[in-house]
C-alpha cells in the first residue's frame, strides 16, 4: 500500500511562520511558477521513489531554481535528485532534464505537523530553457538510493493541474506511473533569473541569505509568511 500511494497523513493547523529569505525586493525572487504553499494534509514518500507533479509556465523561461517542503521520520543522506519531464496525456512522459541539486539548503520549519518539517531550495545543474503554455512534470528524489522510505513531499490545498503521480518502478525504467490521486498536488515553486539595472542574473540557493545583505547592494529583507487557510503575505524593509 506504500508503493501504491506513498502517502501519511499530516495533522494541521494555521501557524505564524517567520522566513527571513534575504531577497532584494519583491521581484528579486522572480517565481515563475507557483503551485502553492504546503497546506496540504498528505505528504508522498521521495527516499524510496520518485514523485511527480506537473507545471506550466506562462512564460519562456531558464528554470535556476527549485523550492519545496519536506516531512522526515529518517535522516536525509545529502542526495537531492530532480527530474524534468514532458507530458503524455496527463503523465510524466519524456525525460528531458535531470540532475543533483545545487547548493542545496535544508532549513527546519515548524507547519503544524507532528514530524520534522523541512524547507527545501536548491539550484539546477543546467538552466534549461521551458517553452511558455507546455505542461511539463517536476520529480522530485531525496536519497542516495531507493531502500528506504520515511521522507515526503508536503502537498498543497492549491489544486492546479494533473493530479501528482508516482513513479511505482522507483528509479528502473521504463517507469510505472501511479493513477491519479483526488486533490493531489503538491508544494513547491521555481524561479528563473532577475534582471538588475538592464543585466540578468541568475539566481542561486545560496544568494537566499537568511536576512542577508546582499553584495553592492543596502537591503535587507524580512519575510514573514502567515500561513492561515493557504493565505501568505511578506513585509519588505530597506536598511537606510
Amino acid at each position: 500500500m506504500k508503493k501504491l500511494l506513498g502517502l501519511i497523513p499530516i495533522l494541521t493547523f494555521s501557524v505564524l511562520l517567520l522566513a527571513p529569505l534575504g531577497a532584494q525586493n519583491a521581484t528579486a525572487l522572480n517565481v515563475i511558477y507557483d503551485n502553492g504553499g504546503p497546506t496540504g494534509a498528505f505528504s508522498s514518500s521521495i527516499s524510496d521513489q520518485i514523485s511527480a507533479d506537473d507545471f506550466v509556465l506562462t512564460e519562456t523561461q531558464k528554470v535556476t531554481d527549485g523550492h519545496f517542503w519536506t516531512s522526515e521520520t529518517i535522516p536525509w543522506d545529502g542526495t537531492l535528485e530532480y527530474f524534468i519531464y514532458e507530458d503524455a496525456g496527463g503523465l510524466p512522459g519524456a525525460l528531458i532534464a535531470s540532475g543533483n541539486g545545487q547548493n542545496v539548503q535544508r532549513n527546519e520549519v515548524y507547519l503544524g505537523s507532528l514530524l520534522p518539517t523541512f524547507e527545501y531550495w536548491f539550484d539546477f545543474e543546467d538552466h534549461d530553457e521551458l517553452q511558455a503554455g507546455q505542461t511539463y512534470w517536476l520529480g522530485l528524489h531525496l536519497a542516495s538510493n531507493y531502500d528506504n522510505f520515511g521522507i515526503s513531499w508536503f502537498s498543497t490545498t492549491n489544486l492546479m493541474g494533473n493530479e501528482v503521480r508516482f513513479n511505482l518502478n522507483q528509479g528502473n525504467l521504463p517507469a510505472v506511473w501511479s493513477p491519479p490521486i483526488v486533490n493531489g498536488h503538491f508544494a513547491f515553486f521555481l524561479t528563473g533569473a532577475e534582471a538588475i539595472g538592464g543585466e540578468v542574473i541568475p539566481i542561486s540557493a545560496t544568494s537566499l541569505l537568511v536576512s542577508g545583505i546582499q553584495t553592492n547592494f543596502s537591503w535587507i529583507v524580512t519575510a514573514a509568511a502567515l500561513v492561515a487557510g493557504g493565505s501568505a503575505f511578506f513585509v519588505l524593509r530597506k536598511n537606510e
